[in-house]
């Protein structure tokens, strides 16, 4: 099997669902990411219910009312192919495990924030 990879041709051999899962002739194969562990622990500190609380006060300010041309980007920590594709994003770390709001424009980005009222007062 090569690196980056988990083959499950064994498990496949006698399953019963394997038609609905793969028609690979050696078994199903999945690929693993170069950056798994790191998404694993982002998933892991983002799976607890104070972060998801966290994260769905400071969308909620942002949802709070009508802001025209605004656009809204969410990573999950560790997600290095997500931050490839917003580049704004990429140095732009979570503070204390907590979800964090950058509020950007121009490409410059003002303080982190954690809390709905700081994120309200930099959206304006």
């Amino acid at each position: 099997m090569a690196r980056g990879a988990a083959g499950f041709a064994d498990a496949c051999a006698t399953c019963p669902l394997r038609s609905e899962c793969t028609n690979a002739t050696g078994g199903r194969i999945i690929k693993i990411s170069v950056h798994e562990a790191a998404l694993a622990r982002g998933r892991a500190c983002q799976a607890g219910s104070a972060w998801r609380a966290d994260c769905r006060a400071l969308v909620g300010e942002v949802r709070s009312r009508y802001r025209p041309n605004q656009v809204v980007a969410r990573v999950v920590l560790g997600d290095r192919e997500a931050l490839a594709v917003v580049s704004l994003l990429a140095d732009r770390p979570t503070l204390d495990g907590h979800a964090t709001a950058y509020v950007c424009e121009h490409f410059a980005c003002q303080h982190p924030v954690t809390e709905p009222e700081a994120l309200a007062a930099q959206l304006g």
